[in-house]
C-alpha cells in the first residue's frame, strides 16, 4: 500500500522522539519544511530543504518538492510561492524521504521553531513506516531571543535584522538564514562544541560498543543504512573494524575503509572497468596483493565514500544474493539428508524383516 492511500489513516506518532544536546556543535544540519498546513495529522510536507555544516563552514545543500497527490489550499500558494504546477511533476515522499533520511544521518538537527519541522519529520517518518529514530535536536528561538535585541523573533525579522536577503517561506532558503543565525550565536555562547552531537540515529548491529566507532564512522553507517531501510534491505547490513580498517559487512565484506593521517582510500572488489565508467573522475589504482580488495578508490574524508554509494549498494545486494544462494542450498543439503535418512531408514527395516 502507497504512503498516500494509507496516510489518512494511520495513527500518528509524533511523541517528542527528540533530545537537545549538550553543547552547540559546529558541525550539524539545518532542516526546514513547507507544509500543505500546520497538522501533522492532517497535512503534509510539500518541500523539504536542509543545509549542512562541518566545523561551523557551510559544506553542502539538500532540496526537493514533495508532491501530495492533492490541492493546495489558496493560503498556502500564497504564503509559499508554491503551486500545484510546480508539485504535480515533484517526486511522492516515499520516493524522496529515505535520501532526506541518510543526508542528515548522525548530525545535530537545527531548526527554527523544531518542534513544529519535528513533528512533520517524525510523523512522515511513521507513516512510512521507516525505523523509529531519536534525534539531538536545537531550536534556534530561545537561542535568537537571547542573543538578539529584535521586536520578535521570527524568521523573517531576524532576516531583515542582517540585511539577509533570501526568500522567505522557501525551504532551502530558510535553512540558510537558520543556518547564519545559529552561528552568530554559536560564536557569542561559551556552551559550544567543536562537531556535533550524535542522536541515536541507529543502532550499530554487532556486539562492538558504539564509543568504538568515530563520529564520522557512525554517520557514514547511519546514512547508508537509513537509505537501505527506505529501500527494505538492510537486514543484513553492519560496520565493523577488521585491523585499522572500517569495513562494510553484509553476509561478507562488501568494502574496507583506511582514512588516516597517511592514506585514505576505499578498498573494493569487482569490476574496476565498471567502477571507472560509472565515477569517471574517481582516482583508481590496482590494490597491492596484501590488499583485501581489487582495487583502492582514493577519497579525501570518509564522508566521501557516499559519493560511490550507487556501487556500494549494488556490491551489497550482490552479496545478500549470495548470502540466500548458500541458505537456499544449505536448505536444498538439509532436504537431502532427511531423504537420506528416511531411505536409510527404509532399508534397515527391510533388513530387519528378512
Amino acid at each position: 500500500m502507497s504512503y498516500r492511500n494509507y496516510r489518512r489513516t494511520s495513527t500518528k506518532k509524533t511523541a517528542k522522539a527528540y533530545q537537545k544536546p549538550t553543547k552547540l556543535p559546529a558541525s550539524f544540519v539545518v532542516v526546514d519544511f513547507e507544509t500543505t498546513g500546520l497538522s501533522p495529522e492532517r497535512h503534509q510536507v510539500i518541500q523539504i530543504g536542509a543545509v549542512k555544516y562541518e566545523n561551523g563552514q557551510q559544506v553542502s545543500t539538500y532540496s526537493s518538492y514533495i508532491n501530495p497527490f492533492e490541492a493546495l489550499s489558496d493560503t498556502i500558494v500564497r504564503i509559499t510561492g508554491i503551486t500545484d504546477e510546480i508539485l504535480a511533476t515533484a517526486p511522492a515522499v516515499e520516493d524522496v524521504w529515505p535520501d532526506f533520511l541518510a543526508y542528515i544521518a548522525g548530525y545535530t538537527i537545527v531548526a527554527h521553531n523544531a518542534s513544529f519541522d519535528m513533528k512533520f519529520l517524525l510523523a512522515t517518518s511513521c507513516d512510512l513506516r521507516l525505523e523509529e529514530v531519536t534525534y539531538h535536536v536545537l531550536d534556534t528561538v530561545p537561542l535568537a531571543r537571547k542573543y538578539f535585541d529584535t521586536p520578535n523573533h521570527k524568521l523573517e525579522t531576524l532576516k531583515n535584522h542582517l540585511g539577509l536577503d533570501n526568500q522567505s517561506h522557501d525551504a532551502l532558503e530558510d535553512c540558510i538564514v537558520t543556518g547564519k543565525v545559529y552561528m552568530m550565536c554559536w560564536q557569542k555562547t561559551p556552551e559550544r562544541g567543536r562537531s556535533g552531537t550524535l542522536g541515536k540515529a541507529a543502532v550499530i548491529p554487532q556486539k562492538a560498543s558504539t564509543d568504538s566507532f568515530s563520529e564520522d564512522e557512525l554517520r557514514l553507517y547511519q546514512s547508508l543504512n537509513v537509505f537501505l531501510q527506505g529501500q527494505r534491505m538492510a537486514s543484513f547490513f553492519a560496520v565493523k573494524h577488521v585491523g585499522k580498517t572500517f569495513s562494510l559487512e553484509g553476509y561478507f565484506t562488501f568494502a574496507r575503509i583506511t582514512c588516516n593521517s597517511k592514506s585514505q582510500f576505499i578498498s573494493l572488489r569487482g569490476n574496476q572497468e565498471t567502477f571507472t565508467i560509472a565515477y569517471p573522475n574517481a582516482i583508481i589504482q590496482a590494490a597491492p596483493k596484501s590488499d583485501w580488495g581489487t582495487f583502492r578508490v582514493t577519497i579525501t574524508h570518509l564522508a566521501d565514500v557516499l559519493i560511490y554509494r550507487d556501487f556500494l549498494i549494488d556490491c551489497y545486494l550482490r552479496n545478500v544474493t549470495r548470502l540466500k544462494r548458500e541458505i537456499d542450498a544449505q536448505k536444498i543439503v538439509e532436504q537431502d539428508w532427511r531423504k537420506y535418512q528416511l531411505l536409510k531408514q527404509q532399508v534397515d527395516e527391510a533388513a530387519g524383516n528378512r
